[in-house]
């Protein structure tokens, strides 16, 4: 039971990196809730806000995370891979 959990969230945490739409808002906080210092959740997270056209809240806070804020300007900007 412990192994399936673990396995789901780490199904749950590569959907997230790889494409932040495809998992709910809420989906994305509990994942940030259980690894608080996952930089790259946070900068999922945005995205997914982002991409949706929603006001991003925690900017200020995502900022302590990126070590360049150039950088998470482009990647919340950057466009969608078409499939």
């Amino acid at each position: 039971m412990e192994n399936r959990r673990i396995s789901d969230d780490i199904n749950l945490f590569h959907q997230a990196i790889n494409n932040p739409l495809s998992l709910s808002e809420s989906d994305l906080l509990s994942l940030i809730a259980k690894f608080p210092y996952a930089q790259s959740l946070r900068f999922a997270y945005e995205r997914h806000l982002y991409l949706l056209n929603r006001e991003v809240h925690n900017i200020s806070s995502t900022l302590l995370y990126a070590a360049n804020p150039n950088w998470l300007y482009e990647y919340l900007h950057k466009a969608v891979p078409v499939e």
